[in-house]
């Protein structure tokens, strides 16, 4: 099987911007599964300030509240960073490529397993090849 990270551009240029968009949204997909508990401590800590529970309370509680924030803030910070890995090139074509019919992606970049020294075999597998690119 070919290499998909090194494929060749006649076959991903007419995706390239598909791809693209594919790679950034899975970038956009793992940030907000990775940093959801700093997003969820900011947004606590908003509904608390809306609330306006600060006016309700002696500021000691606000002080306790604010360092307690704080630092669920920054351990949801450290998590996050220690949590978020980013997506391959190759984890975006797969993706892309499992949302058409046929896998014509990973068709174009595969090579026969048997019988790549047979002139029929050839002529099929470029038929195929072929057949795959205009998808």
């Amino acid at each position: 099987m070919a290499s998909r990270d090194r494929a060749p551009a006649e076959i991903l240029k007419p995706v390239r911007w598909q791809l693209r968009l594919t790679h950034w949204g899975m970038a956009v997909e793992r940030l907000v599964r990775a940093f959801w508990p700093l997003w969820s401590v900011i947004f606590v800590v908003l509904a608390a300030l809306m609330l306006g529970l600060q006016d309700l309370v002696d500021v000691e509680w606000v002080w306790a509240a604010g360092v307690l924030a704080l630092g669920g803030t920054g351990w949801a910070l450290w998590r996050g960073i220690r949590r978020m890995r980013w997506p391959h090139r190759e984890e975006a074509m797969l993706r892309l490529d499992s949302t058409l019919r046929g896998s014509p992606i990973l068709a174009a970049l595969d090579t026969p397993a048997i019988g790549a020294t047979d002139p029929g075999s050839q002529a099929l597998w470029k038929a195929h090849q072929a057949r795959m690119r205009t998808r």
